[in-house]
């Protein structure tokens, strides 16, 4: 598809633009040339205008590429020591700072605040005077139609070449073929200053709900990463002992093999060989469970591993460990009704719901200020080039009051719906509120169900430590009788140590998983980032804090199992 140029067209812009451009006096083929010119100038704008936008956009491709190539180069190839000041043995307070310091969640939501709180301050400027300067210049490129605006002469037309004369020396407005006005105006309504003022308290609430949000993204950070910790901090002192579980399995098999080779032939081994079999076949079953369970440890510590670093924001891939203590655990209350009341004043949502609220209120006052008739005062300096005008500048002032019957019509619609709305807003942060109380006592549940199982673990342990303290004093007296039966006392007692040493992987993992449950208990009640250290609260609301903290447990008790029938209902 080619273009073809038309001569006389271009004729027509050449000489509609040297009528532009220099004034040039011209007749009705000058003209529709002038016209043409300027239609075809127009069009030619706005193309090129299309194609520079199109050539400035980048292929989608490309910045999938790039943002591919920053987040492999500048996020996942990021090593522990260089985030670590050089070492590479992590400490829980070394993986809650670098989750703090370099998680993109945090620093997607201190984006998201600083935004929001530009947002805010982009408001106040609204309820202030408005000084609006204006300025305007029109040309146009033929005469207007000029009749005379003499007293007693109005209307007459101007005689052009020979003929007799009519006298008129003046022309009117329309004989001017370009002019400029302009204005500099101060403008002030109190109407648009209320709303205004209303609007810029919505705007100040969602900075202060981006700024809770953060505290949210805080604490679940904290959360997953002290679990993960945790977890890996088990895993990796269970994976040596389940190593050598499967080492100790595999020679109570290899021996007992030997044995069965060596002494098919002798008389005490056939009386006892299906004791024999039957010792094979267990220790057999045992060591294939050591090695599935090898395997699995191996394969959470890759999992806890690539959590933890996605949560550092470091590479998965590095070399790192963790390094802690999983005994003593630490002392925790888990009454339910002390930390259902603690989480209701430091989950950050239940403070968002409350400026949800409080932005609904606003809305609401903001819609009644709708009813007022609109009054603007103004005051102003004018001025106008028409060399017609009898004073080409001047000052003007007033107030204008407007007020619009269907707009009001429609205002009080929209009043109803913000009325209404603060209703909503109020049984949502309630809502709010009973999922926060249900949440904690899933979490409190599950903690307790983790000491539970640690206890259970622990006391294991204790019995397997006492049987295989049985089976050594069983094995060393066990000189005098025959070698078989000295044999299998042999390896009753490495697999009772095959015991302890499961026991002590299950009190190992219980321990982790103990630490986590009660790490994402902190994490559900807040209390890992609480609201009032990243907020700092006014007297009368900690007083208020600690009198809810210090509620009597009958009234406690009593809130909760009202909250747990309606969500039973």
């Amino acid at each position: 598809m080619g273009m073809v140029f038309d001569w006389p067209v271009l004729k027509d812009l050449r000489t509609g633009l040297k009528a532009v451009f220099y004034g040039r006096s011209i007749g009705d083929q000058g003209r529709m040339s002038c016209r043409s010119g300027l239609y075809i100038l127009s069009a030619g704008c706005l193309c090129a205008l299309f194609l520079t936008l199109v050539a400035c956009q980048a292929p989608l491709l490309h910045i999938r590429q790039d943002n591919a190539q920053r987040v492999l180069v500048a996020y996942r190839a990021k090593p522990v020591a260089a985030a670590n000041q050089g070492r590479t043995d992590l400490t829980l307070h070394d993986c809650r700072r670098l989750v703090l310091s370099n998680s993109l969640d945090m620093h997607t939501a201190l984006w998201d605040e600083q935004v929001k709180a530009r947002t805010a301050q982009s408001t106040l400027p609204a309820m202030l005077p408005k000084i609006e300067g204006r300025y305007e210049y029109s040309q146009r490129d033929t005469l207007a139609w000029s009749r005379s605006d003499v007293i007693g002469q109005e209307g007459s037309f101007e005689v052009i070449g020979p003929g007799p004369g009519t006298g008129v020396t003046n022309w009117s407005t329309a004989r001017t073929r370009a002019w400029s006005r302009g204005h500099i105006e101060l403008k002030w309504s109190p109407m648009e200053a209320a709303m205004a003022y209303y609007f810029s308290r919505v705007r100040n609430n969602e900075t202060d709900f981006a700024k809770y949000q953060r505290d949210r993204v805080a604490q679940k950070l904290i959360g997953s990463a002290t679990a993960a910790f945790y977890r890996l901090l088990a895993l990796q002192e269970a994976l040596p002992r389940a190593e050598e579980l499967v080492n100790k399995l595999v020679g109570v098999s290899s021996d007992l093999e030997t044995v069965g080779d060596r002494g098919r032939t002798l008389d005490l081994y056939r009386e006892k060989e299906k004791e024999y079999q039957e010792t094979l076949r267990y220790s057999k079953a045992r060591w294939s469970n050591a090695k599935a369970r090898l395997s699995e440890i191996r394969v959470s510590i890759g999992k806890q591993r690539d959590l933890l670093a996605a949560n550092m924001n470091v590479c998965p891939d590095d070399h790192f460990r963790v390094i802690g203590r999983l005994e003593p655990i630490p002392p925790w209350d888990l009454e339910p009704c002390k930390l259902e009341a603690a989480a209701l004043l430091n989950r950050p949502e239940a403070f968002q719901a409350d400026l949800t609220f409080l932005s609904s209120l606003d809305e609401q006052k903001r819609s009644i200020v709708k009813f007022f008739p609109k009054a603007e005062g103004f005051l102003g300096q004018y001025w106008d080039a028409t060399k017609f005008l009898y004073h080409n500048g001047w000052t003007d002032g007033g107030l204008r009051v407007t007020w619009d019957l269907m707009q009001f019509t429609s205002d009080l619609l929209s009043y109803q719906a913000a009325k209404e709305n603060v209703v909503k807003t109020d049984k949502e942060r309630s809502l709010i509120s009973m999922g926060i109380l249900t949440q904690v006592r899933m979490e409190t549940l599950d903690a307790i169900s983790a000491y539970d199982r640690l206890k259970k673990a622990a006391e294991l342990e204790v019995q397997a430590r006492e049987s295989y303290r049985i089976a050594q004093a069983l094995d060393k007296g066990r000189s005098l009788v025959d070698s078989v039966s000295r044999h299998l006392g042999h390896v009753d007692a490495r697999l009772k140590l095959c015991d302890l040493l499961e026991a002590r992987i299950d009190k190992l993992l219980a321990a982790g998983e103990l630490h986590a449950a009660l790490a994402d208990l902190h994490a559900a009640v807040g209390t890992n980032f609480p609201v009032s250290t990243a907020h700092p609260q006014a007297q009368d609301e900690r007083r208020m804090a600690h009198q809810i903290m210090h509620l009597p447990k009958s009234v406690l008790g009593s809130a909760v199992g009202a909250v747990s029938d309606l969500i039973r209902r």
